[in-house]
Formats: C-alpha cells, sequence, structure tokens
C-alpha cells in the first residue's frame, strides 16, 4: 500500500516546518492506510485522495498550534486563559463531507429469505 500524499503534498497545502516531516510522513502513511481500509475495493480520484489524507494529517497536526483551538477564553483581570482543542488527541480520522466525497459510508437495504425459498407441503 502505497501513501496517497507525501510531505511536499501536505507543504502545498498547510503550514509545515522541514523538522516535521518525518512525523507527517508517517502521519500521511497511516491516513492513506484508514482511507484504504474504509474504501472496501472501492476507489476514488487520486487528488481527491491525496487532500482527504492531507486533511486528516492536518486536523491530527492542529492540536501543536492555534489551528486545533476549538474554544478560547481570556480574562484580563487575574490573568485567565482557558482552551479547548478539537482534536486533543490528535486523532486521524474522516469527515461526514469527505466520506460522502470518497463514497465511504453509504448505507445498504437488503432481504434474505431465510426460510430456502422453497414451498411449505
Amino acid at each position: 500500500m502505497a501513501a496517497h500524499a507525501f510531505f511536499d503534498d501536505y507543504a502545498a497545502r498547510y503550514a509545515a516546518e522541514p523538522a516535521d516531516e518525518a512525523r507527517i510522513t508517517v502521519l500521511l502513511e497511516d491516513a492513506s492506510a484508514i482511507i484504504d481500509s474504509m474504501l472496501s475495493g472501492g476507489t476514488a480520484p487520486e487528488a481527491l485522495l491525496t487532500s482527504t489524507a492531507c486533511a486528516m494529517v492536518n486536523r491530527a497536526m492542529a492540536c501543536a498550534g492555534a489551528g486545533g483551538i476549538a474554544q478560547c477564553t481570556q480574562t484580563a483581570g487575574a490573568y485567565t486563559e482557558s482552551l479547548r482543542f478539537a482534536n486533543p488527541h490528535g486523532d486521524l480520522y474522516l469527515t461526514q463531507a469527505e466520506k460522502d466525497a470518497l463514497g465511504i459510508g453509504g448505507g445498504l437495504v437488503g432481504c434474505l429469505d431465510l426460510g430456502g425459498g422453497g414451498s411449505r407441503a
């Protein structure tokens, strides 16, 4: 299984420091594996796979900077500051919009005849 995105792909889309290249490369491989496991034999355009893998890694990397903050509270008197990160553990995940774009998670409805389909005597 090859990665759908590489460090240069990520750096073209998001802020990336050369010092983070090894971590980003590993995360891109992990994100690609997650995408492949969820596609279950399906295919998607390579450009979409690349951008999705990069977006997944950006969410995982965002907790290291201000980009991952979901809520911030500051108070001048008594010097209070409170931050809540959107992805505090740096998890790799697909958003619903990404799943829809990749065709992942569509429902399936079917019927199974447990009686064997034969006639009764």
